[in-house]
């Protein structure tokens, strides 16, 4: 009896078999309307030795969708688990299945959909000794996100068997709003940024240092946006193209000085927004672990496609269990829900006398309250990761990075100006706040962190005072 059964609706997908094992079995569909994927569908082997054979097999599939530039999906029982965490209960599992597994998906390129509903595929069904694990899942090539980026590996009720069932669907991607103002880092490899930027920042402004200080931020970003408006949008691809049309026309006239220099030129050009392309990607990706240099930008967009549907909030329980998915709802019930959590009715006026003993010894103190020096607050901006999200000015460490020079004197004042006075401007107190999800597929915000994006001078200010206290403990 056959291990896979593949099933279709031939009134609207045709499907032609790739190729078929033990334990995959391939089949390419096709719509009316000329769309075509290709579908793997898996049962893997209880014997690990014996899934040897399948790893190859999908890492043969993923080059094939690749040659043919075709989505991939593969589903199924792999009969493996992916992270040591994916089980409980029993014996552990050995490292050689978690490595044979992860080795297969790295050389393949595939990823996990986002995992909703059931997250514990498979269990014993025993009542004392229970044994649960994620065996069954649903892969995706980088062609498939690109496509389906909201496309969600949805876990349904086991019923009498010892699996849950896999639902592989495509969810409405919610409306975005209007992005607000974000600094690329890879901004100053465009003509006229650092005479845009720098025309603003030796302005003289009058008032507070901190006053000062966001007067010059906000004069800041009205400026670049006023600079990337009037940008010439010529894309990498086009630039490439012309390249590739001159190198063909310098064929046929090899000697041509005027070709040569117009082909080195456009070279030029090209690598520079590659590097734009790559430096900004990296960014938006937050890989802060590759080196300056790597060429991977395909996989910072794979990464960023899927930190942004991992992280988007599409779906909720709300306080009497019923599913939200309306935008607008969900906002309404998180603020409800925290608004609740961290209400606080009183508060006390009267606080009892504190016993204990001297903490900080003279030296102690005489570190915390020693003036600000530019040392310091130079060391915390050089060792910032450039690729952190800003808070709502949009500008982050990437920015004051780039032109310390002209701003560490301003910086400077605006922080010695808050620890003189200990009040700071509203503007620069100002957060965004995010929730992160804790674990995949949550649909409580019970399971999500509250993170705040804070802006860098603030940032700048905390790390101080951790540091100073560090060293006076």
């Amino acid at each position: 009896m056959a291990r896979i059964w593949v099933r279709w609706n031939g009134a609207s997908w045709e499907g032609e078999e790739v190729f078929m094992t033990d334990q995959l079995v391939v089949i390419s569909f096709a719509n009316k309307g000329g769309f075509r994927f290709l579908l793997g569908a898996v049962y893997g082997h209880n014997d690990r030795r014996l899934r040897d054979a399948l790893w190859q097999d999908i890492i043969r599939l993923s080059m094939l969708a690749v040659h043919r530039h075709l989505p991939l999906l593969i589903m199924g029982d792999f009969n493996a688990t992916l992270y040591r965490g994916k089980k409980l209960g029993g014996r552990p599992v050995p490292d050689q299945i978690l490595s044979d597994f992860q080795t297969c998906l790295l050389q393949s390129g595939l990823r996990d959909l986002e995992r909703v509903g059931h997250i514990w595929t498979w269990h014993n069904k025993a009542v004392v000794s229970r044994v649960a694990c994620q065996l069954d899942r649903a892969l995706g090539n980088s062609d498939w996100f690109r496509l389906f980026p909201s496309a969600v590996a949805e876990g349904l009720p086991a019923g009498t068997s010892d699996h849950s069932p896999i639902l592989v669907r495509f969810v409405e991607r919610p409306r975005w709003r209007a992005r607000p103002f974000r600094y690329d880092n890879s901004w100053f490899l465009s003509p006229g940024y650092e005479e845009t930027v720098a025309g603003v920042l030796c302005q003289d402004v009058v008032g507070t240092a901190q006053f000062c200080m966001v007067h010059r931020l906000k004069k800041t970003k009205r400026a670049i946006r006023d600079w990337v408006r009037a940008l010439p949008r010529t894309s990498l691809q086009e630039k490439e193209a012309e390249l590739r049309d001159l190198q063909s026309d310098l064929q046929g006239d090899m000697m041509s000085g005027e070709m040569a220099t117009r082909e080195k030129k456009m070279a030029a050009e090209v690598n520079t927004l590659r590097l734009q392309q790559e430096i900004s990607a990296a960014q938006r990706a937050k890989c802060s672990w590759l080196k300056d240099g790597d060429r991977c930008t395909k996989f910072f967009y794979d990464v960023i496609r899927a930190r942004q549907y991992r992280n988007c909030i599409q779906r909720l329980l709300d306080r009497d269990g019923r599913l939200v998915i309306d935008q607008v709802a969900i906002q309404e019930e998180a603020v409800r829900f925290y608004s609740e959590l961290y209400h606080q009715t009183d508060y006390p006026t009267v606080f009892p006398q504190l016993t204990t003993k001297t903490l900080i010894t003279e030296y102690g103190n005489s570190l915390l309250m020693a003036p600000i020096r530019m040392a310091e607050v130079e060391a915390i901006v050089m060792q910032a990761d450039a690729s952190k999200s800003p808070g709502p000015d949009g500008f982050s460490s990437g920015f004051y990075k780039r032109h310390w020079g002209a701003l560490k004197a301003q910086v400077l004042e605006a922080i010695q100006e808050f620890f003189e006075t200990g009040k700071l401007l509203k503007e620069l107190n100002h957060t965004f706040l995010t929730l992160v999800p804790k674990k995949e597929g949550t649909t409580s915000l019970a399971d999500f962190r509250p993170i705040a994006c804070c802006n860098y001078l603030y940032k700048i200010i905390t790390h101080l005072m951790c540091r100073r206290m560090d060293d006076a403990m």
